[in-house]
């Protein structure tokens, strides 16, 4: 999942993680809800989870923040 995810995707995971709604989320990312909505429901499809507290406890499982925050702002750097 994390491999397969463009910078935003990984942008609305990491502000997931911290306890963000999907709300306060566009308003940080630039993004409009409805793309949030989408692209959160379809990260929850390929994981294979029903909402965003099984889809944050399956991440929280696999991934440190730190080395997420790490990684996006190399992703970031590249583009």
């Amino acid at each position: 999942l994390l491999q397969s995810s463009d910078v935003n995707d990984l942008k609305i995971i990491y502000m997931f993680m911290h306890g963000f709604s999907n709300e306060e989320t566009c308003s940080k990312l630039f993004l409009s809800l409805p793309t949030v909505k989408y692209r959160s429901s379809e990260m929850f499809k390929i994981a294979g989870v029903k909402n965003k507290k099984m889809f944050i406890d399956l991440i929280e499982k696999f991934v440190d923040p730190a080395k997420l925050q790490e990684y996006i702002v190399n992703l970031s750097n590249e583009e």
